[in-house]
This record gives structure tokens, sequence and C-alpha cells, in this order.
């Protein structure tokens, strides 16, 4: 039972009508399964929704479904949970999400935790959470006015035009 709090779940969230995510898994989806997969202790669950905002089911914890205020909504988006944390939909989720965090079972940008789409930088992003083994020690703004200042895709991308 140890073990459960160790392992990881790494979660690639893409979506069809996402420009952004088509180019991601064109080019650096296939080597970041590679690279992720030699790490020991995570387990890889692949998401692709047929549209972004598209509730991803049942088996997601309730904080990362649309049905909560702020659901995971980056395209493409690249998401760490403790394996325990994310099947406990009984409390809030806590977790990794490269650009930001989840924390308390919310999803806020983290200026420090820089966003990127190259396999090479998922990878070491992974492998620095799993060294940690923790959410990493950063100041979060509550302010929601500002979630959507940097450059991913989101449902409402638009709105940043």
């Amino acid at each position: 039972m140890e073990s459960i709090n160790k392992d990881k779940i790494f979660i690639i969230y893409t979506a069809n009508n996402c420009g952004a995510c088509k180019k991601f898994k064109s080019t650096q989806l296939k080597k970041t399964r590679e690279l992720v997969s030699r790490i020991p202790g995570v387990k890889i669950v692949e998401k692709n929704l047929n549209v972004m905002g598209e509730d991803p089911g049942d088996s997601f914890h309730p904080d990362f479904r649309k049905s909560s205020d702020h659901y995971a909504k980056w395209y493409p988006g690249f998401y760490m949970f403790d394996t325990k944390d994310f099947f406990d939909h009984g409390s809030s989720l806590n977790g990794h999400v490269i650009g930001g965090i989840f924390k308390n079972g919310k999803q806020y940008q983290v200026p420090e935790n820089k966003y990127s789409y190259n396999a090479e930088d998922i990878h070491k992003w992974v492998l620095s959470i799993m060294e940690d083994n923790k959410i990493k020690k950063m100041t979060v703004d509550d302010d929601d006015d500002d979630d959507d200042v940097f450059e991913y895709y989101t449902q409402d991308w638009y709105l940043l035009f």
C-alpha cells in the first residue's frame, strides 16, 4: 500500500479541434510517451477529447471535470497527480500542471512554472516532480481574472484576441 502514495498519473490532455494539440501529437507525442514511460512509478494516461471543454468522463476526478469551476482546460495539457489523490473523488485534487498547479481542486497559472510542448522539457518536468514527490512551494494568486494569459489554448481561447 505504501507504493500507491509514490505512484503518479501523468495525463496527456488533448482535443481534436485544438491546433496546438494537433502539432504536439504529430511532432512530440511519440517521443513524450517514450521518455516518460521509462520513469519508474509513472503511469501515462492519454485523454483526447473531440472538442475542447468536453467532459473527460466519470473516471476522472470531479475537480478535473467540466462540472467543476476550475476544471482542466489547457490544451495540450500535461498533468501529474498522485494516483491515490486522483482516484479519491471525495477530497480536493492537488497536483501539477505544466505552466501552473492544481491546488485544493483549482487549476492556477504559476509564471515560474514554464509551459512547453517539447518532449524533452515535458520529460524533465515529470522527473522534477518525481524527485520532489510533492507540490512545489509556489505562491498561488487566487485572482481568476488572469488565468488565460499565457501561451496555451483553452476552450475559450478566442477571447484572448
